[in-house]
């Protein structure tokens, strides 16, 4: 019954709210379905059709079995297809089973502001750690203690420590004697055995600042992975043509990620999805782009079915 199902899965229902409504009803009919692309999980496996109005995408082959119905509107739906009805019959296993196929290919990249949080986040599942401090400026360059702490945990652990290279808060455009602070943190961190550094900067137009970030990959001599990071949304924000340029020069360079939320920060991360698919779609697999800013465990499952990418950055994206 719907107090059953709300009593004894009170818990995944919220968990999921972001994804799935429960309505008092429990009502569903043939109407919504039909003509609406449909992804129907059963036996372990996903299948994609489209419902036309006399069903003939078979109800006979799945009558009496429990399979998920997921639709244009980010519903979820157990049902019955032999009666089209609700059953509460495994409602939790099959949610979960459905969530570990949805979520076996995502890699979570965890921001983590200092060491402390980091073993909690390896443990519920993030498979790279963004290493920061100073969180509440938008992140710096940890101290090096900090770094090696890390790196001598999560690398016999197979988690990549991708340490952030910034000399302060503030914009993306840097002075001389910030560009040297700069190189000098970059060298740290990869003396301390960061698999990766997470860099940018900006010209006064807040276009990339090609002369100084040659000089890095330069001196990074293929030691680390480069990650361009959030200031490439000043870029995106002044057009998409200037966007697909950096991207290009960013391959060019060599980068190998580029962390973004899609456009400005005043727009949630969902309300980006367009922008962030386009970007994917035309950096292709020359370098990955890394959605950021606002996920969390309560939306990455819906994100992962908006966005087209298999990897997501957060500092709520494990817990």
């Amino acid at each position: 019954t719907t107090s059953e199902i709300k009593k004894t899965n009170s818990e995944i229902i919220n968990i999921y709210h972001g994804l799935s409504r429960i309505e008092d009803s429990f009502r569903i009919t043939k109407s919504d379905l039909v003509g609406r692309p449909v992804y129907v999980w059963c036996n372990h496996s996903i299948a994609t059709s489209k419902l036309e109005g006399n069903f003939r995408v078979s109800p006979r082959d799945f009558a009496g079995t429990e399979f998920i119905v997921k639709y244009l509107l980010h519903k979820i739906l157990l049902l019955k297809v032999s009666y089209f009805r609700l059953e509460s019959t495994r409602f939790e296993n099959v949610i979960g089973m459905w969530y570990n196929s949805v979520m076996k290919d995502i890699l979570k990249e965890f921001c983590a502001d200092g060491f402390e949080l980091v073993p909690k986040a390896v443990e519920c599942g993030a498979r790279r750690i963004e290493l920061c401090k100073n969180l509440e400026v938008g992140g710096v360059t940890p101290d090096v203690s900090v770094i090696m702490k890390c790196v001598d945990y999560c690398a016999p652990l197979g988690v990549e420590t991708a340490t952030m290279v910034r000399p302060r808060g503030g914009n993306f455009v840097y002075n001389t004697a910030e560009k040297t602070q700069m190189s000098n943190l970059l060298e740290i961190a990869i003396q301390a055995k960061s698999e990766a550094v997470v860099l940018g900067a900006l010209t006064q137009t807040l276009q990339l600042d090609v002369e100084f970030l040659e000089h890095l990959v330069v001196q990074n001599d293929n030691r680390a992975d480069l990650v361009f990071h959030m200031a490439f949304d000043e870029v995106l924000m002044s057009g998409q043509k200037q966007a697909f340029t950096a991207v290009d020069t960013l391959v060019q360079l060599g980068f190998k990620r580029i962390l973004t939320h899609g456009g400005s920060p005043h727009k949630t991360v969902m309300e980006n999805a367009d922008v962030l698919n386009r970007l994917i779609d035309y950096a292709s697999d020359s370098i990955t782009i890394l959605p950021g800013g606002g996920i969390t465990t309560k939306n990455l499952v819906q994100l992962s079915q908006m966005i087209n990418s298999k990897e997501f950055h957060g500092t709520r994206i494990v817990f």
